[in-house]
């Protein structure tokens, strides 16, 4: 059994993300792959900061050749020591910065056992936007003679505090000025 915890996040933002390998049953799992997914020119679509390992393991990074700011597409933890028995399972850590589109994205996982034996699967992780926040108004003047027109900018803001350039809710504005013309 493997998973990632947590499984679905906000887009553009960085995770502590746990990839956790249970060994139901057979002989020790001793190494233990994850192939981020890609774009369809082999660029990862999440940025790989950091990698942990657990006591005892180590792990390496693949690269594209050739790529301009290569990011990790592929992760191997492994281990010369005992693995991962039968019954018991293992945390494996790394932090990555999701992608800015928000979508369900596949991973694929493999393991190896003592022997050779070699597991494989998928798993989604699903990206969407953060939740709209507050906004931000600017360009108001003070003070506008009346008769003149004038333009005010709204920016809507997520809780990550990035602009939400996804929002396509409305914005009312009112005024005490019961002879302004205010944009529906």
């Amino acid at each position: 059994e493997v998973s990632l915890n947590p499984s679905d996040w906000a887009a553009s933002t960085d995770k502590d993300v746990s990839l956790s390998v249970k060994n139901t049953d057979g002989n020790n799992i001793v190494k233990v792959e994850l192939f981020v997914p890609e774009t369809s020119d082999q660029k990862p679509l999440y940025i790989i900061k950091e990698i942990s390992k657990p006591y005892g393991w180590t792990y390496e990074v693949r690269n594209r050749i050739g790529q301009a700011n290569p990011n990790p597409y592929k992760i191997t933890w492994s281990t010369t020591g005992g693995g991962i028995a039968s019954g018991k399972s293992l945390e494996f850590g790394f932090t990555t910065q999701s992608p800015s589109a928000s979508e369900n994205y596949q991973w694929v996982w493999q393991t190896t056992d003592s022997n050779n034996g070699i597991s494989s699967g998928y798993i989604t992780t699903s990206i969407s936007m953060a939740p709209i926040s507050y906004f931000v108004i600017s360009g108001v003047s003070a003070s506008v003679k009346a008769g003149d027109s004038f333009k005010i900018n709204v920016k809507a803001y997520d809780t990550d505090k990035n602009v939400k350039t996804d929002y396509a809710g409305t914005v009312t504005f009112i005024s005490s000025d019961a002879k302004a013309i205010l944009s529906s």
